[in-house]
């Protein structure tokens, strides 16, 4: 999920990351700790125009690893919608859809 978001959110920031997944600060940092020792991720501190020597606000970006990953994950969850989708019938789905 961590992946998804933060390929789905531009200028993505641990604060907005631990937001979206409901955790709190230390467990996305130790996440993100995970994630770039395994290549996924890197930090980078946010320039602005306002606080050019501000180091504080660090922007999450996906490396090529971490984007292969995320492809093959969205490979892996369509094909799992795509076996669900089949075993029931349309009116089925339709019913489902309207619930959302």
């Amino acid at each position: 999920m961590a992946l998804h978001h933060i390929s789905a959110t531009p200028a993505c920031t641990p604060s907005t990351l631990a937001r979206s997944l409901a955790v709190d600060s230390a467990s996305v940092t130790r996440l993100l700790d995970r994630l770039e020792n395994k290549g996924m991720l890197q930090r980078a501190a946010q320039e602005r125009m306002d606080r050019t020597h501000d180091r504080r606000v660090v922007e999450i970006i996906l490396t090529e690893h971490g984007c292969n990953a995320i492809r093959e994950l969205k490979s892996h969850w369509q094909s799992a919608r795509s076996e669900l989708t089949e075993a029931f019938k349309q009116s089925e789905i339709h019913g489902l859809a309207l619930a959302d």
